[in-house]
């Protein structure tokens, strides 16, 4: 752990290009933009509303809360996973005339799952007005979870 918060640290200015650099091959394109960060997660809430509280009456009223709670995690998880599996060969130029740890493709990769799950933390704000919940000291146990995760 101390070995990979000294990559951070030495290599903070490359980590931060390749993040940007990888946000913007994401979005590129998209007519969206970052804003489908946003709309992706409200449409899946959508779907698995509309399966498990219209069709099959299962459910609390702030279901929908419940369900991006647990998706956005999911998500951050599934794009670290999945990204970081190809980190080193969609980057096989890079690594072989550059010389930094391997290690910094990965947590280029981690960074930039973390931001687009920051972004798309942004939907739980109305749903938290919609029902009423008030964040509690719990909240500050969520940084602790995605270090975890």
């Amino acid at each position: 752990m101390l070995r990979l918060l000294k990559i951070i640290r030495k290599h903070r200015y490359v980590l931060t290009n390749f993040v940007s650099r990888d946000l913007k091959i994401k979005y590129r394109g998209t007519v969206a933009g970052y804003l489908w960060s946003l709309l992706e997660p409200l449409s899946l809430v959508a779907v698995y509303y509309f399966i498990f509280g219209v069709i099959a009456k299962r459910g609390e009223a702030d279901f929908p809360l419940l369900v991006i709670l647990g998706l956005l995690p999911w998500n951050y998880f599934n794009g670290v996973i999945m990204s970081s599996s190809t980190a080193l060969r969609s980057n096989a130029g890079l690594v072989l005339r550059v010389h930094l740890p391997r290690e910094t493709y990965i947590l280029a990769n981690a960074a930039t799952a973390l931001v687009v799950m920051g972004l798309s933390l942004l939907v739980i704000i109305p749903f938290m007005f919609v029902w009423d919940v008030v964040p509690g000291w719990k909240l500050i146990l969520f940084p602790i979870s995605i270090l975890v995760l």
